[in-house]
């Protein structure tokens, strides 16, 4: 399965596509990052964390922009597991690659997405760690049978405890920019998700596109992107 690849910059989509075979891509910038989560509850914390990992490339005057690795899969005994996509709101799609230029503006100084010098510090921040705010964070799913991919449900960062029982919260979740591995597995975590076409739960043909729920958009990608296992 592919990773998604967006342009961003002034080459429309159609020139994109055109140039996809061309040797005028070539590669600029690539960094990593650690996207952890942590799950309280009764006292104790529950954290789990994935490696992700950004390429942009430029061709003329777009940045292209795509990502590689897996959702977060945090455990809560006896609730369930809580699932930090590779998405964030219900129609950013784009999330995984976007997300650091928010979480970072700081140290950054600006959120653009196709500057090149914001793009090369990125390349350098190795260590640094920043606490993500609450309006940028991934969507967060969970399954009511974790083997059928039709059971996903949105779960609110706000108000865990409606999806996982009494007293569950979330604590934080921090991004780090990291030289680690990519984190692979979860196609064994989630038997369905190597062979999942199109959303796992279909939308009713008699909904407008525009009135879909949440988890009516969550798509195999949303858990991993690249070549991860």
């Amino acid at each position: 399965m592919m990773a998604r690849r967006t342009a961003m910059g002034l080459l429309g989509s159609a020139g994109v596509a055109g140039l996809a075979g061309c040797s005028l891509f070539r590669q600029r910038w690539k960094y990593r990052y650690r996207l952890t989560v942590q799950v309280g509850r009764d006292g104790e914390t529950y954290a789990s964390s994935s490696v992700i990992e950004v390429v942009r490339t430029e061709a003329y005057n777009a940045i292209l922009g795509e990502a590689k690795g897996e959702a977060v899969a945090v455990d809560v005994p006896g609730s369930g597991t809580l699932f930090a996509l590779l998405r964030g709101k219900p129609g950013d799609a784009d999330w995984a690659f976007t997300m650091p230029h928010y979480a970072f503006e700081a140290q950054l100084g600006s959120v653009a997405m196709v500057d090149r010098a914001i793009l090369d510090k990125l390349e350098q921040m190795q260590g640094v760690k920043v606490d993500l705010k609450p309006e940028h964070y991934p969507m967060l799913v969970r399954f009511r049978d974790i083997n059928d991919p039709t059971t996903v449900q949105l779960a609110d960062p706000t108000d865990l405890a409606a999806s996982f029982g009494s007293g569950v919260t979330l604590k934080r979740i921090t991004v780090e920019v990291t030289d680690e591995a990519v984190t692979t597995g979860i196609g064994k975590r989630l038997g369905w998700l190597e062979t999942q076409t199109g959303t796992l739960v279909r939308r009713p043909a008699n909904v407008p596109l525009g009135d879909m729920r949440p988890e009516q958009r969550v798509i195999a990608t949303d858990f991993k992107q690249g070549n991860s296992k």
